[in-house]
């Protein structure tokens, strides 16, 4: 069945990315660790990319800041759940004066995907470099983020449709 998925093009521009201008919950660069760790729980994710303000374009919609575009080097880091867990509550620093420069992984760092690439290959990516997290990037803008749990999600989908083509075949209603 993965060989199969992989030669079906089951893909994040399919599967995961779905809206053709998904929302990104970023912050711009420098900033105190406080302000996107609420953002982060009040919009219940678990990362947030950092940019560079001067490379990225916004508008403001009812109240809401939107990232109409943001070139790949806009990007200078992401911060994620796992940061503040291991560099500030493991390290007891105080969040309300340590700035996420600090804390978040360099954007040099990140390891980004496409919409092109298959689900199980960022699944593959994931488990091998021990990331929660990965960036798309379509056409060097940045288009989403993936997380394990939207790739779980397509995984199970996935293994429900095939357990009902399997009931199917097995009572001869294929």
């Amino acid at each position: 069945m993965i060989d199969a998925i992989r030669k079906v093009g089951f893909n994040l521009s399919h599967n995961l990315l779905g809206s053709p201008s998904p929302t990104l919950f970023t912050h711009s660069f420098p900033l105190p660790l406080l302000k996107p760790h609420a953002q982060m729980a009040n919009a219940n994710v678990g990362s947030l990319l950092v940019f560079d303000p001067s490379k990225i374009s916004i508008s403001r919609e009812s109240g809401d800041i939107k990232l109409k575009s943001a070139a790949k080097e806009a990007v200078v880091g992401i911060f994620t759940e796992r940061d503040y867990l291991t560099k500030i509550v493991v390290k007891g620093r105080n969040s309300s004066n340590t700035k996420v420069s600090a804390v978040m992984t360099p954007g040099e760092s990140l390891i980004t995907v496409t919409p092109s690439h298959s689900v199980l290959d960022v699944m593959e990516l994931m488990v091998a470099k021990n990331f929660r997290h990965m960036p798309v990037i379509s056409e060097g803008t940045m288009a989403g983020m993936v997380s394990v749990r939207d790739v779980v999600h397509v995984m199970l989908k996935e293994h429900r449709e095939e357990v009902g083509r399997l009931q199917e075949y097995i009572q001869g209603t294929f």
